[in-house]
């Protein structure tokens, strides 16, 4: 009878520690968000970029958008760096159905090949945008997401 009990407690102190353990490996590796302190400052953009990709190529969106935000915050004054992130970020979002974030970034990008000096950005983006945005307003639009007000059209309830 008393080995029962031991074995019995001896099974569930097993199971609350694997249990503790485990809740500990997933709460430090959840803060681990990199910032902008904790990323060094010598990184180009483009390798704060591949290590966007290496996040977005192992599931972790939180962490690729950092990133992505990074690169603005360091070189946003680029405008084709700015983009190319800010196209990013659209893209992460529409997988994330945060479908309103990204048409409105979706749209400052075609806005931006629009204005001048919008020749001199790489039209790999354009192209992807307009695609993206395309798929974003018929979302939009088929659930309704961009309410208009009755006293004016033109205003939607977000705008109010």
């Amino acid at each position: 009878m008393t080995k029962k009990i031991k074995a019995r407690s001896y099974f569930f102190n097993l199971i609350g520690f694997i249990t503790l353990a485990a809740a500990s490996v997933m709460l430090f590796s959840c803060s681990s968000l990199p910032t902008d302190e904790t990323v060094p400052g010598n990184l180009t953009p483009i390798e704060l970029n591949q290590r966007a990709q290496e996040e977005l190529d192992n599931g972790y969106l939180r962490n690729a958008l950092e990133y992505y935000k990074i690169v603005i915050k360091r070189y946003g004054s680029d405008a084709s760096i700015r983009t190319a992130a800010e196209y990013e970020i659209a893209h992460i979002y529409i997988t994330q159905n945060k479908w309103l974030e990204a048409d409105d970034m979706l749209k400052a990008i075609i806005d931006r090949y629009e204005m001048a000096g919008g020749a001199g950005l790489a039209p790999k983006y354009l192209v992807l945008a307009r695609k993206d945005y395309k798929k974003t307003q018929e979302y939009i639009q088929k659930y309704n997401l961009r309410k208009t007000t009755k006293d004016n059209p033109e205003k939607t309830e977000e705008q109010v």
